[in-house]
């Protein structure tokens, strides 16, 4: 009978520990459901589809929020960090300065705070909003392809 019992007490703890990311994909956020396959839910609230990794490629070194992402290709994907939403960026090539190599490719990472702005219609591809400013390159916008958000920096 003992082996039973902790046999079924380890099931339930792993059933209970594999079910976390389920919980975690559907965080409300004050009214906006974060869903993966659904455009609405049941309350008429458009449901925001998020998540989703996008590849951008950034010709010059830009400033996305506090974060100096720089001249590279970039994967993209947005996060949920307690009741903050950020971009999580992994670097996709060498960075290099002066000549050598900074960070290698998918060695370097970083994130920058956003906030979700809703779209009419799912993003077919990732595109990226940038302003000149007088220290430089700015990130403003992000629209990750499959997603019906922007996010904003």
């Amino acid at each position: 009978m003992k082996y039973s019992l902790s046999t079924f007490a380890l099931s339930a703890l792993l059933m209970a520990a594999g079910n976390t990311g389920l919980f975690a994909q559907q965080h409300d956020h004050g009214g906006m459901m974060m869903a993966s396959d659904s455009t609405t839910n049941t309350g008429g609230n458009v449901a925001l589809k998020v998540g989703k990794k996008g590849d951008i490629i950034l010709e010059q070194d830009t400033q996305a929020g506090d974060l100096l992402l720089k001249a590279g290709a970039y994967k993209v994907q947005h996060r949920i960090e307690g009741d903050r939403h950020v971009l999580h960026f992994t670097s996709e090539s060498d960075v290099h300065e002066n000549g050598h190599t900074v960070w290698p490719a998918r060695n370097w990472s970083g994130d920058a705070r956003c906030s979700l702005e809703p779209l009419n219609s799912k993003v077919e591809n990732t595109e990226v909003a940038t302003d000149k400013t007088a220290g430089g390159w700015r990130l403003v916008k992000v629209e990750i392809g499959g997603e019906n958000v922007a996010h904003v920096l």
